[in-house]
């Protein structure tokens, strides 16, 4: 999307997740279950599951 279509709109970053310094529990998870690829791929992946949990908390594995 380009810039100016978020015009307006409150954006979340991945930098945004931490808060006081302290990461997020996603974060942690990803870090701690050895998660991670690249910075742009593991940024996507925590992000996208991040707004999954705000949508729905009761995912199961084939919704996931």
């Amino acid at each position: 999307m380009l810039g100016v279509q978020a015009n307006g709109k409150e954006i979340l970053t991945i930098e945004g997740l931490a808060k006081d310094g302290d990461l997020h529990p996603l974060q942690k998870a990803f870090i701690e279950k050895k998660g991670l690829q690249c910075g742009f791929c593991t940024t996507g992946m925590i992000m996208t599951s991040y707004w999954m949990l705000t949508q729905n908390r009761d995912l199961g594995d084939e919704e996931i």
